[in-house]
């Protein structure tokens, strides 16, 4: 079932993007039969699944906080906002597989005022504008929330 969705939701970008020419059924359908197989012959049987009711969960959160660092980063750059506590910080990641690691490292650099530098095991160094309580406390947030949005048993 699952499988047929997918199928279904590529063959209808395959014609958006074809305008539904005769190129969909000569190159298209190889395409995603070949994209399919790959997916299920070649995908890591460890790779984790997102659960759909924290992804939608997450989505606000994440273009909440993306426009929040947005904004916070042009207060600096236009001279509004000039204290700075400008720091690195290395945060211990307890997430589980590096894809975790990896998703959770690149939401880091959108919060707020934060940068991911590095990336090594378990550490990710983090670059803040303003390192305080708040960003730190924000980071194990954001980590609990990336946890929940790979570790449920609703998965998409």
């Amino acid at each position: 079932m699952k499988s047929t969705i997918i199928i279904i939701f590529y063959c209808g970008i395959w014609l958006v993007f074809t305008q539904g020419s005769d190129a969909f059924l000569l190159i298209g359908i190889p395409v995603i039969w070949g994209a399919m197989w790959v997916k299920r012959y070649l995908t890591p049987i460890n790779t984790h699944s997102i659960s759909a009711s924290h992804l939608l969960q997450f989505i606000p959160y994440f273009l909440y906080e993306s426009f929040k660092g947005g904004i916070d980063v042009a207060l600096y750059t236009l001279g509004l906002r000039s204290n700075t506590n400008s720091s690195f910080y290395y945060f211990y990641c307890k997430l589980d597989s590096p894809q975790e690691r990896i998703f959770f490292s690149n939401c880091v650099s959108m919060m707020p005022g934060t940068l991911t530098v590095d990336l090594q095991g378990d550490w990710i160094e983090v670059h803040s504008l303003n390192l305080n309580n708040q960003t730190i406390s924000e980071l194990v947030r954001l980590e609990g929330i990336v946890v929940k949005l790979f570790n449920s048993q609703e998965q998409l």
